[in-house]
């Protein structure tokens, strides 16, 4: 039974050992510690307990070294336990032979009280999973409730075993042989097993300087309260083991509790105490009260430290946690950051050859006389290339939604005017399948509001853009009115097309999601429109709705707040074409961009001069001046901005000369991206749009 017990117990303090102290070396010195301090405890408490607290029959009044033992059983290797127990067998024998115990009665203690230490650490190591810690007053009081049977069944064999010897009587022995076990037990159990542990909680103060102080406080307090002559000051004890429990933590409230123990036995050994315990009381009941008195103030002073110490841990878990958010927030902008380079630069290497796809075929297109299938190719060209940059524009500005810096400019604008230019855009197409369109335009909609009208454009030809698309027979139509004391403008856009479930109704406004999503679906785009919009919608702080049953059409409904506007709208720009002897220079890296623009404008008598780089820009720039300068951004060598920078500051013919960006990143933001820059021209670019740029940057005169 015993090397059964040793077996387990071994499993489990080596379990608890390969867990918490992998290096054999300092487990081993650990347990040399632990070693010499229980056989030192051990002999303290037996000198004390049994020369201070022993009755005629042999029963000390207080006995915690059992509960101490046992313990430290769980923390040593199996060598070392026994070197333990041997020790404890020889300081047993020591001392009873000293105080003249007989033997036989000595040897009846020792085997029950050795008994009772590998029984106790055989539950103890059971309850607590060999982890030897406790957390919680309930896992205390569960500790304790296992290991009282123990002493129950030891305190009756030891009190039958002692009465055969002595023929005293059984219930002599038995009711003070249970409570100094019992009572020593539920006082030192606990406490030995905070001491010991491995990996105590944190306390607060962990210098050597720390303990001293405040054990030393605990111990005269104890000494003041259980003094004589009337002058015990009892109150004192509570707040000083709290203070230490406090400081100290969970070892704090051990050690106060054994350390008021002690002071009080000796104390109440020798007389004193009159003041704190009544001298109604005997002995007997005056230790007796004491230990109960430690039971609770370590109960007291342990959930205490634990409650302090949950909130030091739930203070280090914020910090903690604030920490690893701080860090993810670090992370997400930094992704962030990233992603907006990548699509910068995809955005870039895209549209450069976009630039040339549209642009010649623009240009192709106005050709006289071309053969029907050639022009038709053309069409074709054209359209896809329009739709490839809408694609682009789509992600790019799904991105800056998503990244919070999507950026809304409210204009004076008339809202009708606005949205009967983009209903007329669909009109060929609609007409092309048969769908009607239907404007129900309310006469408050005629109002000067102020709106930005790109973004309200950009909603509304994804919404009914969709729409058409979807409808193959019906109506598609656009509802609109205006709340002038609201200052809101509503708009509904509603189609006869096949309508959505709930379910799909759900995905909607998912990206890149599409309403059957099949290998066979009818129509293309990215699923990023409908995101889009509400994304748009939102910073606008407007707000969207979708209303749909399945095969009976869907309406749409968009409320935006629109301000009505004082101010007059601007008029329209109206460009103009002449422009014939101008001098533009081009620098751009891409060939195919500088001969676009030539062959542009060479049409309108524009005099044109390339340079494929910013030293060769410089150089053009250096020899004579120029009306207008176009300079990409992104060249080998040379950036656009460094020459743009040196173009200023060496202050030649054209230091004040107009430089336009001409960029395929649509991201860039001549404002803050570069000061100095006078404008930005997108690419891809339109024939339309290149001389739009021309008439706002040159003087009236020179393209008049």
């Amino acid at each position: 039974m015993r090397d059964s017990i040793a077996g387990v117990r071994g499993s489990v303090v080596m379990a608890a050992f390969s867990a918490d102290e992998p290096s054999a070396r300092p487990r081993a010195a650990r347990e040399n510690r632990v070693l010499a301090g229980l056989i030192t405890a051990y002999a303290a408490t037996f000198l004390i307990c049994d020369l201070l607290t022993r009755k005629e029959t042999g029963i000390p009044l207080l006995w915690p070294a059992n509960a101490i033992v046992a313990v430290g059983f769980l923390h040593l290797s199996p060598r070392r336990r026994w070197a333990l127990w041997a020790g404890i067998q020889a300081v047993g024998v020591a001392i009873h032979a000293s105080i003249h115990t007989p033997p036989l009665l000595a040897l009846v203690f020792m085997a029950v009280n050795s008994l009772e230490i590998w029984a106790m650490s055989l539950v103890v190591g059971r309850v607590t999973s060999g982890r030897l810690r406790i957390r919680s007053i309930s896992h205390v009081i569960l500790i304790l409730l296992a290991v009282l049977p123990i002493n129950i069944a030891m305190a009756a064999v030891g009190s039958a075993l002692a009465n055969t010897i002595t023929h005293v009587g059984f219930w002599n022995y038995f009711p003070d042989w249970l409570s100094c076990t019992a009572l020593g037990m539920a006082m030192a159990l606990p406490s030995t097993l905070v001491i010991l542990e491995r990996k105590p909680l944190v306390a607060r103060s962990t210098s050597l300087w720390a303990h001293v102080s405040f054990l030393s406080m605990v111990g005269l307090a104890s000494g003041l309260a259980f003094a004589n002559g009337g002058t015990g000051m009892p109150f004192l004890v509570f707040p000083v083991s709290l203070l230490a429990s406090f400081k100290l933590g969970v070892r704090g409230a051990a050690w106060s509790t054994f350390i008021t123990i002690a002071v009080a036995t000796i104390l109440i050994a020798q007389g004193y105490s009159t003041g704190t315990l009544t001298d109604a009381w005997g002995d007997d009941a005056r230790f007796r009260i004491t230990q109960v008195f430690g039971v609770v103030m370590f109960f007291t002073c342990f959930s205490t430290a634990l409650e302090l110490q949950r909130q030091d841990r739930l203070k280090a878990l914020l910090v903690r946690r604030s920490r690893i958010s701080h860090n993810a927030r670090v992370k997400a902008q930094a992704a962030g950051q990233a992603k907006g380079r990548f699509l910068a630069n995809m955005s870039h290497e895209i549209r450069t050859p976009l630039t040339a796809i549209i642009g010649f075929t623009e240009l192709s297109r106005r050709v006289e006389n071309l053969p029907p299938r050639v022009a038709t190719n053309l069409d074709r060209i054209h359209s896809a290339g329009e739709i490839l940059t809408a694609i682009v524009n789509d992600i790019l500005d799904f991105s800056k939604i998503e990244a919070g810096t999507i950026k809304v400019t409210p204009q004076p604008i008339n809202l009708a005017d606005l949205v009967e230019s983009v209903v007329q855009m669909f009109v060929p197409r609609a007409d092309a399948k048969g769908v009607e369109l239907v404007r129900k335009f309310d006469p408050s909609a005629d109002a000067r509001v102020d709106l930005d009208p790109e973004r309200l454009r950009q909603i509304l030809v994804n919404i009914l853009g969709n729409a058409v698309k979807f409808t193959q027979q019906g109506t598609v139509s656009t509802v609109l009115s205006y709340d002038a004391a609201a200052g809101r403008a509503l708009l509904e856009v509603q189609d006869t097309g096949p309508g959505f479930t709930e379910e799909e109704q759900q995905q909607l406004f998912q990206r890149f999601s599409q309403i059957g999503d099949t290998p066979t679906r009818e129509h293309g785009g990215a699923g990023l429109g409908l995101a889009i919009c509400r994304g748009l919608v939102e910073a606008m702080d407007g707000g969207m709705n979708v209303l749909s049953t399945k095969g009976r059409g869907t309406t749409f409904q968009i409320w935006l707040p629109a301000p009505p506007s004082a101010a007059e709208p601007d008029a329209p720009f109206e460009p103009s074409v002449d422009v014939g002897g101008i001098k533009l220079l081009v620098v751009d890296d891409n060939q195919n961009n500088r001969d676009l623009v030539r062959t542009a404008l060479e049409a309108f008598g524009v005099e044109l001069c390339e340079a494929s780089n910013g030293s060769e820009g410089i150089a053009a720039a250096a020899k004579e001046k120029f009306d207008l300068i176009l300079m990409d951004i992104r060249m080998p060598g040379m950036s656009g901005r460094d020459a743009l920078y040196r173009i200023r500051t060496d202050g030649g013919v054209n230091a004040g000369t107009n430089i336009v960006a001409f960029t395929a990143d649509t991201l860039f933001d001549p404002v803050v991206g570069c000061r100095d820059f006078d404008g930005v021209l997108h690419k891809p670019i339109s024939i339309h749009a290149l001389l739009n740029c021309l008439q706002e940057q040159l003087p009236s005169q020179q393209a008049a």
